[in-house]
């Protein structure tokens, strides 16, 4: 479709149709369209959003910074919604302060509001993409690499030393490491991966 048709089709009742939209918008990059698939980015769906996000990652235009910096923020959304924030603002050509702010946050902090427990930690796909989106960011601006590294040894702590106000998984940690080495120009393993939980959490 042309970006008008798919901008058209981004206003249906469908969701299905939306996130079509979405997917077509973010590969054809086209000016016009930006304020559509940024609307896209907030849909009330979940996949939709996630679809959207995934497109202005390709797109990579700071006209998205604050959008994605909303999404980031989402924690009643799907870890899906904040993983492809979170990489979308790896790929975006500049960054800002509440960006590195939130993607640190999801990686260390508890987030996520959990009925009746409080706080809890983010997915490890969350906590994953943020993660390397921070390295994204650092390899852009490398007087933000001191942060980013420091983001991802806190990360690597092994299981022995954690405690409640830091946890890892084995998955995690390893996924740190190959991201601390792939900021270092080291050779790192693309094997190593971290995917979607697929059971929701219950949250307020």
């Amino acid at each position: 479709p042309s970006a008008k048709d798919a901008a058209k089709s981004a206003g249906s009742a469908n969701p299905e149709v939306r996130r079509a939209a979405a997917f077509a918008l973010g590969n054809l990059k086209d000016k016009e369209t930006f304020e559509a698939i940024a609307k896209l980015a907030n849909d009330s769906e979940d996949e939709v959003s996630a679809e959207a996000l995934s497109g202005i990652a390709k797109i990579a235009d700071p006209f998205f910074l604050d959008t994605v910096a909303g999404c980031i923020k989402k924690v009643k959304a799907r870890d899906i919604v904040r993983s492809s924030a979170a990489r979308a603002a790896g790929k975006i050509k500049e960054s800002s302060a509440e960006i590195k702010k939130s993607l640190k946050r999801i990686c260390v902090d508890k987030t996520i509001p959990v009925m009746g427990m409080g706080d809890e930690f983010d997915s490890d796909y969350a906590r994953a993409s943020a993660a390397w989106a921070l390295v994204d960011i650092a390899l852009m601006e490398p007087a933000f690499a001191k942060e980013a590294k420091d983001i991802l040894t806190v990360l690597q702590t092994p299981l022995e030393k954690q405690n409640e106000k830091l946890q890892s998984s084995e998955a995690l940690i390893e996924y740190s490491r190959q991201a601390e080495k792939y900021l270092n120009g080291e050779e790192c393993s693309t094997a190593s991966k971290v995917t979607p939980v697929k059971a929701e959490m219950i949250i307020n």
